[in-house]
């Protein structure tokens, strides 16, 4: 079972053209890389093309390690959401979703996390780890109000229901 998880995180690291290695337990790195993987891969109505985060965890802190990392810090410049086309809110802002999520969303642009509640308190996306690869769980409600289009190749990871 081990080694297929490793051959799994194998295939999306080629996937994404990771050119560090990473051990397969590093799912920070994995799933920063497909956050920016998914930036890179949507529009939303606001014309931003600006990665942003919102709290902290391990994943924050992966983002804001990297040399060439061109994010915006909500955490510091929290006026700014309006300059975003993707921001992440990390774990430690679950229990406040209600306080922010609609002023993100109605900025137009399209929030993500990995909480499993997130879609339920008005999140956009939500990243699981399937069977074999990262899935996204959407809601359409919302992608549909900011006009959000998704590239084919971010679609192929959403969950049907």
């Amino acid at each position: 079972m081990k080694k297929q998880i490793f051959i799994i995180f194998l295939i999306i690291f080629n996937l994404f053209k990771v050119e560090k290695a990473y051990s397969f337990d590093d799912m920070d790195a994995a799933y920063s890389k497909f956050i920016m993987f998914v930036n890179e891969n949507i529009s939303s109505r606001n014309g931003s093309h600006n990665l942003c985060l919102y709290g902290s965890d391990d994943i924050v802190s992966y983002f804001l390690s990297l040399k060439d990392g061109k994010f915006i810090n909500l955490d510091q410049e929290f006026a700014r959401y309006k300059d975003c086309k993707l921001i992440y809110v990390a774990k430690n802002k679950e229990k406040y979703v209600k306080t922010f999520i609609d002023n993100f969303n109605s900025s137009g642009a399209v929030t993500i996390s990995i909480f499993e509640s997130y879609i339920g308190k008005g999140g956009a996306i939500f990243i699981g780890v399937g069977r074999r690869n990262f899935e996204l769980s959407v809601d359409s409600n919302i992608l549909e109000k900011n006009l959000t289009k998704i590239d084919s190749s971010v679609k192929e990871f959403m969950v049907r229901d």
